[in-house]
């Protein structure tokens, strides 16, 4: 059966008022008052900041406690509809806050405000997801209440309504679109929940779109469907599973390895006509742990001892090796002469066992094997197991010392690799190679045989993720500048080149020598390369790993993107007047400005944090607070504060610009303590611009251990580092803000500067002082409502 075809367009007679002539008459009123409508829509901005605080701190601050108070938009809700505009904005903030109190203003008005909403929201398809329970369904915050989806607050009750909806948020949803997007989920919300009508109109809507989308997109759009096939209507399948065969690769069917594998064990005269197809029906992928759930029992059933012999006869299966493990080892040797094979001959057929228990099983049962011998060999090098080991001493905690020095493991990791090429663990001994050829500074030979790796893998592949952060992580800040133009310079062919050299420009943006990121990156064609070579890729953040080139979002934009910034920051650098010089801090400092120097090549999301080492060692760290090392230079907030530093110490600078300076100082401190991953925290301390012993003067600030510390536990120590890292980050913002304070009495930025110091802190005398010294600041409400209740 096909989809009907789409109605028009509803009427919007309904509700004539749409939001762009709600903007626009709001305009016209407040311009029609003149002078008195300017003064009231500062009063109308005043009422609508002090409801929102009031909301932040009474209401929203409950959510996820139960027992919230019933919701109260305040004083300003007596102005509405004149606050639609400011309201419309608020609910695709990405403040939380300001998101949720939107919301509950605009649904407390119906309709059509609250369509509206929802038609903002599937226009913007945000990744910073809000889930209001009265489009969801489940708890409501705003009542304390379980409560189901309203779909007449939406128009969800009426099918013209669905319709439009759900090709807008159709219209919203592109190939490089957030996994979890705001209009992703509302689809799969709609789609999964029984209790809506009117879930066929949103098929017949998205079926089209299905099958005349790109396969990056359609692999989007079938994220949105249910797993299982039985929850599709029976109708709309057949398209959803043609558009499935499309994509294969991308997407797999929904398919429970858990019942196929019982239907299996219940057979009672089990022949290989019975078994072999619930097996061969399968994804390639999900094969071998069917096997593995069919071999579980302890003593193998009649059925699975079947399907396991029919797939060791199977010369074209890559499960054999599996099966004639699983049978050996469940006491049939009719796998044997495979597996003695396999052990002592052909390494490369064990690659395709993933799970490492049985690898383990295998080693114990054939200790004279050359497999075996391997494995002892490699845990003799690394120290101990080769199918385990652990970094730290469990009674004391300190890391355990490697067997032998950085050089002679580098030597017996090559001749290992020599003897071993084709063992599964042969992509582990060259991590470890790489690590000792690192530990002797050693990095661009390192560099080399990473992307070599990636170009041309060997192993069982199970490394593959270590191995590529391990590579960025060079490319990133582990390697010198100076290193990655000798790895050009020497590797210029290398198929993996084009990676290496977008990297160095990177780090040279990093260094302000913009001119030479952007002819580094001209013509760069990395795309290409990273479809050719996937495993440089990566995929998934999570997974780390998708093989299908077609489902990698293209780079090119957003490295066009930086390279727009790049330009711009190089007009500011060019002039090196103290105005300019601020203006690139500036650009540095705020929220994006991570975007200025970020390598793209970690998936289109922050690196997560400088010092992930899989052996456990941080990072250098910096000499001193006047020099950025090239951790430092990874991060933003260093090459901000480094430049803020300039300003703040040339004489000519305008005062606006060191007022400006000091407050932006104290902003990114507290943003990178407060929110970025505290190793990455760790690795920039401390920032530089300050002056020499500012991290040091306890006078401005330091805390106390908590009581329960006890200074003989194994964990002391990193108490000891955390309390020195918020001591440190705390008495530079401190020296920043009294700076300021001191030097700009009456500053604008006062009140943010004193909430952000009580925020490193939390030491109430900074509250205090800005109830004292700056009653009439936007944040003295703030203020009071941390140290107890206000009334409203």
């Amino acid at each position: 059966m096909n989809p009907a075809t789409p109605p028009a367009a509803p009427s919007s007679r309904r509700f004539p008022l749409r939001p762009v002539a709600m903007v626009a008459l709001t305009a016209g009123f407040l311009a029609g008052l003149g002078a008195g409508g300017y003064a009231l829509l500062q009063r109308l901005r005043l009422q609508m900041h002090r409801d929102l605080i009031f909301y932040r701190y009474t209401v929203f601050s409950e959510f996820g406690y139960g027992g919230s108070p019933a919701f109260d938009p305040g004083q300003s809700d007596r102005w509405f509809p004149l606050t639609y505009p400011v309201l419309a904005r608020w609910g695709g903030s990405a403040d939380p806050s300001r998101r949720s109190y939107a919301f509950y203003t605009l649904q407390s008005h119906g309709l059509p405000y609250s369509r509206w909403w929802l038609e903002d929201r599937l226009r913007q398809n945000s990744a910073q997801f809000f889930a209001p329970a009265a489009l969801f369904g489940g708890y409501d915050y705003s009542s304390g209440q379980e409560i189901a989806p309203q779909y007449e607050l939406f128009g969800l009750d009426r099918p013209e309504s669905v319709q439009r909806l759900t090709e807008l948020a159709l219209a919203g949803i592109q190939a490089d679109s957030p996994e979890w997007s705001f209009n992703l989920n509302w689809l799969n919300s709609l789609l999964t929940q029984e209790e809506f009508p009117l879930r066929d109109q949103v098929y017949r809507a998205l079926l089209p779109a299905l099958e005349s989308s790109s396969p990056q997109r359609a692999k989007k759009l079938l994220s949105a469907l249910p797993y299982e096939e039985e929850r599709i209507p029976s109708w709309a399948l057949s398209q959803v599973q043609a558009v499935r065969q499309r994509v294969a690769g991308n997407v797999s069917p929904y398919t429970d390895v858990y019942g196929r594998a019982g239907q299996v064990l219940i057979l009672e005269q089990p022949t290989v006509q019975t078994v072999r197809p619930l097996y061969e029906d399968l994804p390639p992928p999900s094969r071998h742990f069917f096997l593995l759930q069919i071999a579980d029992p302890e003593t193998l059933p009649p059925a699975a001892q079947v399907l396991l012999r029919s797939v060791v006869g199977d010369d074209a299966d890559p499960q054999r090796f599996l099966a004639a493990a699983l049978l050996y080892l469940k006491g049939d040797p009719s796998g044997e002469p495979l597996l003695q094979k396999a052990l002592n001959e052909d390494f490369a057929s064990l690659h395709g066992i993933d799970d490492h228990l049985v690898l383990l099983q295998l080693a114990e049962a054939f200790p004279n094997s050359r497999f075996t011998q391997a494995c002892r060999e490699y845990a003799r090098i690394r120290g101990g197991s080769y199918f385990g080991h652990s970094l730290y001493n469990p009674e004391t905690g300190e890391p355990i010392p490697r067997p032998f020095p950085p050089a002679e493991e580098e030597t017996l990791w090559r001749t290992w690799l020599t003897v071993y090429p084709d063992h599964p663990g042969a992509d582990d001994a060259l991590f470890w190679l790489t690590r000792t050829l690192e530990w002797q500074g050693k990095r661009e030979e390192a560099l080399v045989l990473l992307a070599n790796w990636l170009a041309d893998p060997f192993g069982d592949g199970d490394m593959r993720y270590v191995l590529r952060r391990r590579l960025l992580l060079l490319l990133d800040s582990g390697a010198t500048p100076s290193e990655l133009q000798a790895f050009l310079d020497r590797h210029g062919e290398h198929p993996l080149a084009a990676a290496v050299r977008y990297a160095l420009a990177v780090r040279f943006a990093r260094e302000h020598r913009y001119d030479l990121a952007l002819q580094l990156t001209e013509n760069l064609a990395l795309d290409a390369v990273l479809d050719r070579y996937p495993l440089l890729d990566g995929g998934y953040w999570l997974d780390d790993w998708d093989p299908v080139p077609a489902s990698r979002t293209p780079l090119q934009p957003k490295i066009q993107a930086q390279r727009e910034r790049w330009r711009q920051l190089s007009r500011w650098q060019a002039q090196s007047t103290p105005q300019q010089r601020y203006q690139l801090a500036a650009h540095w400092a705020v929220a994006d400005g991570w975007r200025n120097g970020y390598l793209w090549l970690f998936n289109q999301t922050r690196a997560g944090g400088l010092s992930g080492d899989a052996d456990g060692s941080a990072p250098p760290q910096p000499a001193s607070s006047s020099s950025l090392s090239d951790y430092q230079r990874a991060n933003h907030h260093a090459v901000a504060a480094e430049l803020l530093g300039s300003v703040l110490a040339d004489p000519t600078a305008p005062a606006h610009l060191q007022e400006e300076s000091l407050y932006r100082q104290v902003l990114i401190l507290y943003r990178q303590y407060t929110t970025y991953p505290p190793e990455e925290t760790a690795a920039i301390y401390p920032l530089p611009g300050f002056p020499p012993g500012v991290t040091e003067d306890t006078s401005l600030f330091d805390t106390s251990l908590p009581d329960y510390v006890d200074p003989g536990s194994l964990s002391y120590s990193y108490f000891l580092e955390a309390k020195a890292l918020q001591d440190g980050y705390a008495r530079q913002a401190i020296y920043a803000g009294n700076e300021l304070l001191n030097r700009f009495p009456q500053s604008r930025y006062a009140g943010d500067v004193l909430m952000a110091l009580y925020g490193l802190t939390g030491d109430v005398a900074f509250l205090g002082r800005l109830l004292t010294q700056f009653p009439d600041s936007e944040r003295a409400l703030e203020a009071a409502l941390e140290l107890g209740p206000v009334s409203h």
